[in-house]
């Protein structure tokens, strides 16, 4: 009898399983993330941009060597440092207008954009959320990227 697996792996597959594990990318924010942000925002707290840095760093730890531990084939960070899949990306890249908060995902808001300009960027910000994962992880990592 043949060993299907190995049948249909690809030549120069490392994993075990043909068909990889992953999620979409999105993970629920431990609340004490979620409190940080709170406080960021809140300018009676000398909480700052590096301490929010280093609670979203560690939630990135934490997700992600959750995925691990469950077994994933290829981990992400959960998007810890994303507020929401669109409103992320439009706030990093020129071209959009945000038309006001908008209810998704049922009682959350969300600052939705229209593009009304050439679409450019000129940041790297995929590319460090890429290390940052790698760095932290044993299994292969992907970056999620909100699609059209």
């Amino acid at each position: 009898m043949t060993d299907t697996r190995e049948q249909f792996r690809p030549e120069g597959h490392d994993n075990d399983h043909f068909l990889l594990t992953t999620v979409v990318g999105s993970y629920p924010k431990p609340t004490w993330l979620n409190r940080a942000q709170d406080l960021l925002e809140d300018d009676e707290h000398s909480f700052d941009a590096d301490d929010w840095q280093e609670a979203a760093d560690d939630a990135a730890r934490l997700i992600t060597n959750e995925h691990e531990r469950s077994g994933l084939d290829v981990v992400v960070d959960g998007e810890m440092r994303r507020n929401e899949m669109v409103e992320y990306f439009a706030h990093r890249i020129d071209g959009y207008d945000f038309n006001g908060r908008v209810k998704v995902w049922g009682h959350n808001y969300f600052d939705k954009p229209s593009v009304v300009d050439e679409v450019e960027y000129d940041q790297e910000w995929l590319v460090s959320e890429y290390e940052f994962t790698s760095d932290v992880a044993d299994a292969p990592v992907k970056v999620p990227i909100t699609g059209p």
